[in-house]
């Protein structure tokens, strides 16, 4: 049988005016119910905030994360690029870091970049240069390299290789250790717009 908080209330009424002053009143009791309910109601909610807990941290603590689904804008228009630095060949991945080159202080580099535009993308303009710990762009997004090697803005580039050929000399003044960054920048039109730029491959100069 369940017996509500006013039911509650009438019964204690009732026997107190039978029995005379009691030692508590029908609305301390009531009172003391309701504060035993509060702290009941608090530690449920209290385990069940620390079962959500326990299942999350797993998952925090793990290190690991979903990969970006393949329909994903920058998965779609990310190229495929392969650099060449005086005829030594190194495959760009998808997933840092990019590979490394071993240079010379004030040795002039032939570099041959080859990007693959993905199926059904078309880029709108392409720039490759160099840039050192920071990449930064103007505000209508063209990246600011030091120096620019390639601008290409025209035609436009679809799906398939294209290769390009650039030369830089190695500033003299590096010291040992020093690390430059080849960078590639694009903007797509096709499947979707976007605006990127990445270190494709570091220019280390070689330790004496």
């Amino acid at each position: 049988m369940v017996i509500d908080e006013r039911e509650l209330r009438q019964y204690l009424t009732t026997v107190a005016d039978q029995a005379g002053a009691p030692a508590f009143t029908a609305d301390a009791i009531a009172d003391r119910i309701r504060r035993r309910r509060a702290r009941i109601t608090a530690l449920v909610s209290g385990l069940v905030a620390t079962a959500c807990l326990a299942v999350a941290i797993p998952v925090a603590l793990s290190g690991t994360s979903a990969p970006p689904p393949a329909d994903s804008p920058a998965s779609l228009v990310r190229p495929w690029v392969v650099v060449a630095v005086n005829g030594q060949f190194k495959v760009s991945p998808k997933e840092r870091p990019a590979p490394s080159f071993a240079v010379t202080p004030g040795a002039h580099l032939t570099m041959v970049v080859e990007v693959t535009v993905p199926a059904h993308a078309t880029f709108k303009a392409l720039w490759l240069g160099i840039v050192g710990n920071l990449m930064t762009s103007s505000p209508d997004g063209v990246p600011e390299l030091h120096p620019m090697l390639n601008a290409h803005t025209h035609p436009l580039l679809g799906p398939g290789l294209h290769k390009f050929t650039l030369h830089w000399v190695v500033p003299a003044t590096l010291p040992p250790g020093a690390r430059r960054g080849l960078s590639l920048g694009w903007t797509s039109s096709q499947p979707f717009p976007v605006k990127a730029q990445e270190i494709i491959a570091e220019l280390v100069t070689r330790r004496t």
